[in-house]
């Protein structure tokens, strides 16, 4: 299981109403908490400040690996509304190949971002260019949580389209349930969990 401590938080300067709340949890002062090193599981702050905070923590102070492996897991998710909307076009399916080579040079991440950034302006569709957005931030390694939110815009923005606004939310918490798992997964078993199938009913 992946641990944190307070200590590093504040390190990494989180969110000052987010180490608040888990303070709170854990019961340390102010004071204390800035040089306060015992660890903590990082799951406890999906409870405390939600899936986005949880995910800025794991770019920005736990694991920049994790990280770039779960943005490229969001991107590939919501990959088939983009490539149904612009067959064809393989620039979102290469950004997320580049987000997953860990050998990939900062040359190779921008080039990867920016054609899926292009294949996104030329998108018939807001749920495809979402899931092309996705991608090109998964390729960036620059904001998962943006990656994220993207991913799960593209499912949300599909429903949209049948369904309305009601499919439209449904299909958004559905998504987002189906990140925090597979993230439950990485914080449970690491860098292993990026070759295990998602868990069931995680499919937008």
């Amino acid at each position: 299981m992946i641990t944190t401590t307070l200590e590093e938080l504040h390190k990494a300067r989180f969110s000052p109403s987010c180490l608040y709340k888990i303070r709170d949890h854990i019961g340390v002062g102010v004071a204390e908490a800035r040089t306060h090193q015992e660890p903590f599981l990082v799951e406890l702050l999906l409870e405390t400040s939600g899936l986005d905070d949880t995910l800025w923590v794991m770019e920005n102070c736990v694991s920049p690996d994790i990280a770039r492996l779960l943005s490229a897991d969001y991107a590939e998710h919501v990959l088939h509304f983009f490539e149904n909307d612009m067959p064809g076009n393989d620039g979102p399916r290469r950004a997320i190949e580049v987000a997953r080579n860990p050998q990939a040079t900062q040359s190779e991440q921008y080039n990867a971002a920016d054609a899926a950034e292009e294949a996104a302006a030329i998108c018939h569709s807001a749920s495809a260019a979402a899931a092309a957005i996705s991608a090109a931030k998964a390729a960036s390694q620059e904001d998962i949580v943006w990656a994220a939110c993207s991913a799960s815009g593209a499912a949300a923005w599909a429903a949209d389209k049948t369904g309305g606004e009601v499919a439209f939310e449904t299909a958004l918490h559905a998504t987002k349930d189906a990140q925090v798992a597979r993230l439950k997964q990485y914080l449970e078993h690491g860098m292993a969990a990026k070759d295990m199938p998602w868990p069931e009913n995680g499919s937008p």
